[in-house]
């Protein structure tokens, strides 16, 4: 009964609501502005869908390029291993390879607040693989410690807790029935490529799964901004309905003869004899609405602002132009480098947790300790010039190093070397410039 209320809540959070916003958003399929109505009010009947007016719907893909932003500046550049040894071995337990694994894992608990990562053994090796956390209800104990996993799909229940997994079924006119109940894993005796015995039944000892949240409130990405990309796509969408309805003239008459109750007769008489008969003080204006496209620019501009702010992203659009220094890049990145410390924190928990699991099941000495290096964008010439300057400071090798390209230094050093011998300052400045 108590994984049952748990599963309630759970379906009825606003969490779980939230799994769904994230899908949609990311694909950009906005689910406030796809699901929107025009509505007008009709006598007699009330309230009703606006079978007059357009209904543009226009869903911007604010999340998916904020998300992309954050995932490919923390974890695009993949993991450094403090022994690059052991990066082969770490791939082996997942089915491309472990940065990709991760960055995948990153952008869906960043559009979704959580994922997880499930641990199997495949052909007797051990194996993870990530599942949608809508298929999840996570139960902890007093220590908060992951107790039982409820993952629904289909028609099936599995209840997985530290030794064992409980398979549900529904079924017609019984509901949901028990079907089995077996360990975590099946290991099978072979001798000359033949099983030996009775398969065995296994368990980790732990539930196995690992989470990765997002932040240490466990929200998404999308929680804070998605008003404000409701109300940008609204406005957007709304001045496409404007354009649409309003596009056409309309006229307004004045002393005109024909017969004011059927005025198709007017509409008929423009097109067919491009002439109208009106009476001696009539007139025939014709006027079309205006749109308000400076206010709704200036909103969207204004609404889109609050968005990276509130999010805390860079608009990537304001960085065009060779005159922005380094330092203004930096504070720019100020926001984000913000967002993805708490992310990175978050990061270093599962790797850790997955590490470990690792250990203790394979009997492994993994290391957990590895680097990140975020890709920031910079103004090239300036960084170049800084490095020039630094000339007569620090050895033209390390100032190769230092360089944004990738150099072979030693193949440099013996290119220098054939064309001038003895490497002066000067020379090497110039050489350096050169190469640049």
């Amino acid at each position: 009964m108590e994984i049952e209320n748990k599963i309630e809540q759970r379906y009825a959070s606003e969490i779980y609501e939230y799994f769904k916003f994230g899908y949609d958003y990311y694909r950009t399929r906005n689910t406030a502005i796809m699901d929107r109505e025009k509505k007008v009010y009709l006598e007699g009947l009330g309230v009703q869908s606006n079978p007059f007016g357009a209904n543009h719907k226009i869903p911007s893909g604010h999340l998916k390029k904020l998300v992309d932003q954050k995932v490919n500046y923390l974890i695009g550049n993949g993991i450094y291993w403090s022994d690059e040894k052991q990066r082969e071995p770490i791939d082996e337990y997942f089915e491309t390879s472990f940065d990709e694994f991760l960055n995948d894992m990153a952008i869906e608990t960043s559009k979704k607040a959580e994922s997880w990562a499930y641990a199997y053994k495949k052909n007797g090796k051990l194996k993870f693989i990530a599942v949608p956390p809508e298929q999840l209800t996570p139960i902890y104990d007093e220590f908060n410690e992951l107790a039982i996993m409820v993952r629904e799909y289909d028609n099936v229940r599995l209840v997985y807790d530290t030794d064992k997994v409980i398979r549900y079924e529904k079924v017609k006119d019984k509901g949901l029935v028990k079907i089995s109940e077996y360990g975590h894993y099946t290991m099978k005796q072979m001798f000359n490529g033949r099983q030996v015995g009775e398969p065995e039944e296994n368990s980790f000892g732990v539930v196995p799964f690992i989470p990765l949240f997002n932040n240490k409130e466990k929200i998404s990405d999308l929680y804070p901004i998605k008003p404000k990309i409701d109300i940008y796509d609204i406005i957007n969408s709304d001045f496409a309905n404007n354009i649409d309805d309003m596009q056409e003239a309309f006229f307004t008459l004045k002393g005109y003869s024909g017969d004011t109750k059927n005025l198709s007769k007017f509409m008929t008489q423009l097109k067919k004899l491009k002439v109208v008969p009106i009476g001696d003080d009539g007139e025939v204006g014709v006027h079309q609405l205006k749109v308000p496209v400076e206010a709704r620019e200036t909103f969207l501009n204004r609404v889109q602002t609050d968005i990276y702010k509130d999010s805390m992203g860079v608009d990537l659009s304001s960085l065009s132009g060779s005159s922005i220094t380094n330092t203004v890049i930096k504070a720019m990145f100020a926001d984000l480098d913000l967002k993805c410390d708490g992310f990175e924190n978050e990061i270093r928990k599962f790797i850790t947790h997955m590490i470990d699991f690792i250990n203790m099941v394979d009997g492994k000495t993994l290391s957990n300790l590895f680097t990140l290096e975020r890709s920031m964008i910079m103004n090239q010439s300036e960084f170049i010039e800084t490095i020039l300057k630094t000339l007569g400071i620090y050895s033209a090798e390390t100032i190769r190093e230092l360089l944004p390209y990738e150099v072979d230094l030693e193949e440099e050093k013996k290119r220098i070397e054939g064309e001038s011998g003895a490497i002066s300052l000067d020379e090497t400045e110039q050489d350096l410039e050169l190469n640049l």
